[in-house]
């Protein structure tokens, strides 16, 4: 029950700084709009803190791919590069085969 009370003020407080640090982010890069800033940087936001909080490995996979479907978002907006794409594809691919593997060694370390 402590974790919901915490947990909620640190989403809103990511949403508030995430809405605010958006439109200054986005005068650095114009060719982004400000919706598809804003919810980049909500994910990506949202994806440290889960990274922040948790202590299973399976939660911070899950928290690191919300980091990289934020930066994704945002980078989706400027280059559409085929290599690029196919790079991001790799590195979610790694970090999918990474969550497998820590899952079914943690797995088998407690069954042990």
């Amino acid at each position: 029950p402590m974790g919901r009370i915490f947990r909620i003020p640190l989403a809103v407080l990511i949403l508030i700084v995430g809405l605010s640090v958006a439109p200054q982010l986005n005068e650095l890069l114009p060719d982004i709009n400000i919706w598809v800033m804003q919810c980049g940087l909500l994910a990506i936001c949202l994806g440290l803190a889960h990274v922040g909080i948790s202590t299973r490995p399976f939660r911070i996979i899950l928290g690191l791919f919300t980091v990289l479907t934020g930066v994704e978002i945002m980078y989706a907006a400027v280059e559409v590069s085929f290599l690029v794409i196919g790079l991001l594809a790799v590195v979610n691919m790694a970090l999918s085969l990474a969550g497998v593997y820590f899952g079914l060694f943690l797995k088998d370390e407690e069954e042990t």
